[in-house]
């Protein structure tokens, strides 16, 4: 694999970006889904004989007519599956088994634990905050592309040019990360953080949103979109983008409220908000990619976030150079 032991992330990560699609294409068909990240593994793992060794279910999705009504399967037992069937699973003739992922993810397979507390991720990172500013909700956003063709549209575009977003641009991405802060299980188990480079109307600097009462508030001022390029392996094309969304999660505070299965939580959330972004972005005439390549210790620290506070994706946004 190309990412080796840290794949698991970028799978959890892939699977939140096709939820956010699903969700929002069952709901312009006028249907109505249900996402569940807190399920029964071995029970849908069976029923539609994965070979547990190599493939999982990570989110389960149900249109359902009641939306109060909890996901219960039916307590059933499935034969095993013939071999040529588990043969299917095989990807190549030869194929490396990396013992982390697999021990990941087992340890995610507990049910997630109920949250009945009042704390909020965005005060358990350690960051110290000042200057609120108050984020308007938008009757619309500079869009040049209907939904169908943002979907159509959307792809990884990182050829940064060295041109300031726009207010109207970075306020409507503002808007779009506040309009969706309903978490599944009641606790949110991310934040949200931005680092902003060339925006018009605003100082450069790195920023902490509070969607649940929309406000925006600056941790410190100054340019850290190259030290951030720096910290993603060095990919300098980085620093040259308008805005880089940071989704951060406590790990230690995500563990003891949700229970070891929070963190698949998490990163599904961050997945899937960053789908959000993508199809904004796009509709917009933006350029967006993500990256879940960092040294996350060097993160932290270049952050000021308290030790276990970790960025568990970044999503770049900027003009890029027009496709001819």
């Amino acid at each position: 694999w190309k990412y080796r032991d840290r794949a698991y992330r970028y799978c959890l990560l892939d699977t939140g970006h096709l939820l956010e699609n699903l969700m929002l294409s069952v709901r312009s068909h006028g249907f109505k889904l249900r996402v569940f990240y807190d399920y029964d593994d071995h029970l849908v793992n069976s029923f539609f004989g994965l070979d547990t060794e190599k493939e999982a279910s990570l989110a389960v999705c149900s249109t359902l007519h009641d939306e109060s009504q909890d996901l219960v399967p039916a307590r059933h037992t499935w034969n095993e599956l013939p071999d040529k069937a588990q043969e299917a699973s095989n990807v190549s003739g030869r194929e490396v088994k990396y013992e982390t992922i697999i021990q990941i993810h087992t340890s995610t397979l507990h049910p997630m634990k109920r949250y009945n507390g009042s704390a909020r991720m965005d005060n358990l990172l350690g960051l110290v905050t000042r200057d609120e500013m108050k984020i308007k909700e938008l009757p619309s956003w500079p869009a040049n592309l209907s939904y169908s063709e943002a979907v159509f549209s959307r792809r990884s575009r990182r050829n940064f040019i060295n041109q300031p977003m726009t207010r109207s641009q970075f306020d409507s991405v503002l808007d779009a990360l506040c309009m969706d802060r309903a978490p599944a299980s009641g606790f949110c188990p991310i934040s949200v953080a931005l680092i902003t480079g060339k925006i018009n109307s605003l100082s450069p600097g790195f920023y902490l949103l509070d969607r649940e009462v929309r406000t925006l508030r600056i941790v410190r001022k100054g340019r850290l979109l190259e030290n951030m390029a720096s910290i993603c392996l060095d990919q300098a094309w980085l620093a040259n983008a308008s805005l880089h969304i940071l989704f951060v999660s406590n790990l230690r505070v995500l563990d003891e409220t949700m229970g070891s299965r929070g963190y698949r939580h998490a990163m599904l959330e961050a997945g899937r908000i960053g789908q959000i972004i993508y199809l904004l972005a796009t509709s917009m005439g933006l350029g967006c990619c993500g990256v879940g390549a960092f040294y996350d210790d060097e993160a932290t620290r270049i952050l000021d976030l308290n030790e276990s506070s970790k960025p568990l994706y970044l999503v770049a946004v900027g003009p890029v150079k027009a496709i001819k």
